[in-house]
């Protein structure tokens, strides 16, 4: 079966154009093909992408329509009988990391994964890293527009990883750390796998959800929760996420539709209790997600 790898994105170009190269550098065009979802973006986004020709295809909306709402277009209007793999625009992956979502799917059966990053912490050398990446980060990035170079970034990677001999090797200590995991932890939803049955059974994004993350969780929790496909890290790889990149300049909530009582009330509660909701409702085998409009509810247990 072929791959949709979607890469949503909103500025930041520099970001975007590492991004677009890791994914390019590990795909092969007749099983994968590329879409990069441009939610409105205003910097030199649009002309950089037209560089790639034929090796991605692109989406442009006018304006942000937000995250949940461009990857519903995308499974809508794009998916069709392919895998959607999302690779949000401020990661770098790593070599045969195609590979190693596949083999996770031919192993453990139809259903979402994702490599671990930085911010999983699952291991000790995640957890030691992650507060040395959030402060090279703001070191080097911070108020400082003119550094969103690819140059900069790169040699900011560089230093970031140097201690263990470059991103690779750092890779390499991860998942030999992580070999002896067994807990089933949530996917990492800036990449994540979906196989396509998954998609046809649980539906759309929940577009209550504003671009938080929540409606990514509430979407695994339906996964794995209603119709028990397996939803998981899968610890045999890794990738760099530089961290909210897009989300610290186009930050906005969770989105109040103020049209049911049921949205008011719901969007109205802390991100926990809306979680907490969403949890309760998947183990009770009630499928709901906010899609066009309209609310989509059905008991499946």
């Amino acid at each position: 079966m072929q791959n949709l790898i979607t890469i949503p994105c909103l500025n930041h170009w520099a970001f975007t154009k590492l991004c677009i190269d890791s994914v390019l550098a590990s795909t092969d065009s007749r099983r994968d093909r590329v879409l990069v979802f441009d939610n409105g973006s205003t910097d030199p986004t649009s002309k950089g992408l037209q560089v790639y020709g034929d090796k991605i295809q692109v989406h442009r909306e006018a304006q942000n329509i937000g995250v949940y709402h461009a990857l519903n277009k995308v499974m809508n209007d794009y998916l069709g009988e392919q895998n959607l793999i999302v690779v949000a625009n401020d990661h770098v992956m790593l070599p045969g990391w195609v590979d190693k979502l596949l083999a996770s799917e031919s192993h453990l059966g139809l259903g979402a994964y994702s490599p671990m990053v930085i911010d999983t912490g699952v291991t000790d050398i995640l957890r030691s890293y992650q507060q040395r990446r959030n402060k090279m980060r703001n070191d080097w990035f911070n108020g400082k527009p003119n550094h969103e170079r690819v140059d900069i970034i790169k040699r900011y990677l560089a230093e970031l990883y140097q201690p263990h001999g470059g991103m690779e090797k750092f890779r390499q200590a991860v998942v030999s750390q992580a070999s002896s995991l067994t807990k089933p932890m949530h996917p990492w939803p800036g990449v994540c796998f979906y196989s396509n049955e998954v998609i046809r059974k649980v539906g759309f994004f929940d577009e209550r959800y504003g671009m938080w993350g929540a409606a990514d969780v509430d979407y695994f929790y339906r996964i794995s929760g209603v119709f028990d496909f397996p939803c998981r890290l899968t610890y045999n790889d890794y990738a760099h996420h530089f961290g909210s990149i897009t989300i610290r300049k186009a930050a906005v909530g969770y989105t109040d539709l103020g049209q049911q009582d049921y949205s008011a009330k719901l969007v109205s509660k802390s991100t926990d209790l809306m979680l907490s909701t969403a949890r309760a409702r998947a183990l009770g085998g009630v499928n709901e997600y906010f899609y066009k409009g309209q609310l989509h509810r059905s008991k499946v247990k």
